[in-house]
C-alpha cells in the first residue's frame, strides 16, 4: 500500500507534500474500532510507503503503532511522530477528544543526497536501506521540539506557497531539522554488517510489508491464517507469531478489519449482501457482526447515516 494519489497529485517542483486533516466526533461512526485499545478508532490502517513521514499531532489523544516500536504508544497534542521509509505504521484516536488534528509532510529521502559531501548521500541510503532510522517520537518537552516543530512548519509554509522559492525553503528547513536530528544523537548511521537486533527489525518490517500487500490484493478471496502463511512461504507457527508481535492482533481481525474498511465505501452504493461478498464475506451473519463490533452499528444502520 503505497502513498496515495492525493499526495502524489500535489508535488510540484520537489518531491514533498503535505496533507492536514481535521477529524470531529462525527466522524467515529465510520471508523474501525481498534480491538486492543478499548475507546479508540483506527485513522489510517497498517500501511507503508517509500518516502518518509513527519506528523505533528495538533489535537486529541493519539496512539500509533509500527513495525519499530512494535506496540502501540501514546502521543499527545504538540508531539511529532517520524516514521522512515518503507517502514509500516498506523494510528488510531481517542474517542471524546471532540478535535483530532494532524500535520504531515512526506519527502523523498534520496532530497538528502543534494547536501555538499558523502554525508547526505550516506544517510538517504541508510534510512531507505533500514540502516538509520528517524527518531520515532518527539515530544514537547524535548529540548529539540521547539527548534524541530520551527522547522517542520517552515516546510509546511514552503509547501503552501507554491511559485515562493519554496524549493529553496522546503531544502533548507529539511536540513536543518535533519541536523538537529543528528546534532542531539537522534540519528545515528549502524555498521551495515548490523547486529542480530537490527536484522530482526529487518525482517519485521519485510514481514509486515508482504502481509500488507498480500492482503490488500486478496481480501477479497477466501482467506485464512494457513493459507496466507503457505502463500508467503511462512509455516504457520512462524507467521502467527511475527504477525502478532508486529501487528498486535491476530489475523483474522486483520483480515476483517480491511473487509470492513473495503465495504463502508461499497454500502453507499450497493445493497448489504452485494458489499459483503465483494469484499469476502460469505456469510450475512459474520458480516454484520463484524461491522458492528468494528464501527458500532448495524451495515444498515451505516446505510441510514450516510444517506442522511
Amino acid at each position: 500500500m503505497f502513498l496515495d494519489h492525493d499526495y502524489i497529485s500535489r508535488y510540484r517542483n520537489i518531491p514533498a507534500a503535505s496533507h492536514r486533516e481535521e477529524l470531529t466526533e462525527n466522524v467515529i461512526p465510520y471508523l474501525p474500532c481498534c480491538s486492543d485499545l478499548p475507546d479508540f478508532y483506527i485513522s489510517t490502517p497498517m500501511h507503508y510507503h517509500p518516502e518518509a513521514e513527519i506528523l505533528y499531532i495538533a489535537a486529541g489523544e493519539w496512539k500509533y503503532l509500527s513495525a519499530n516500536t512494535g506496540q502501540y504508544r501514546s502521543a499527545a497534542a504538540g508531539d511529532i511522530l517520524f516514521f522512515s521509509p518503507y517502514e509500516p505504521h498506523e494510528t488510531a484516536l481517542r474517542a471524546g477528544s471532540k478535535t483530532y488534528t494532524t500535520q504531515c509532510i512526506c519527502f523523498d529521502v534520496n532530497l538528502l543526497a543534494c547536501v555538499p559531501g558523502d554525508s547526505g548521500a550516506d544517510l538517504a541510503h541508510a534510512l531507505t536501506d533500514g540502516f538509520c532510522r528517524f527518531p520515532a517520537h518527539i515530544t514537547s518537552k524535548d529540548t529539540s521540539h521547539a527548534l524541530i516543530h520551527h522547522a517542520f512548519e517552515t516546510m509546511l509554509c514552503a509547501l503552501d506557497a507554491p511559485e515562493h522559492c519554496e524549493e529553496f525553503l522546503f531544502f533548507g528547513a529539511l536540513c536543518t531539522m535533519v541536523g538537529i536530528l543528528k546534532r542531539e544523537g537522534f540519528l545515528r548511521q549502524k555498521d551495515s554488517s548490523a547486529t542480530r537486533s537490527k536484522k530482526n527489525d529487518l525482517a519485521e518490517q519485510h514481514f509486515a510489508r508482504r502481509v500488507i500487500d498480500y492482503t490488500e490484493t486478496h481480501y477479497a478471496e477466501n482467506l485464512s491464517t494457513s493459507s496466507a502463511a503457505a502463500a508467503m512461504n511462512y509455516s504457520e507457527s512462524y507467521f502467527c507469531r511475527m504477525f502478532r508481535r508486529v501487528f498486535q492482533m491476530c489475523y483474522s481481525d486483520y483480515v476483517n478489519r480491511i473487509r470492513i474498511a473495503k465495504a463502508r465505501p461499497l454500502l453507499e452504493t450497493m445493497s448489504v449482501t452485494d458489499a459483503a461478498t465483494a469484499c469476502g464475506f460469505s456469510h450475512m451473519s459474520l458480516f454484520a457482526k463484524t461491522f458492528r463490533r468494528c464501527t458500532g452499528m448495524s451495515p444498515t444502520e451505516y446505510q441510514n447515516l450516510t444517506k442522511r
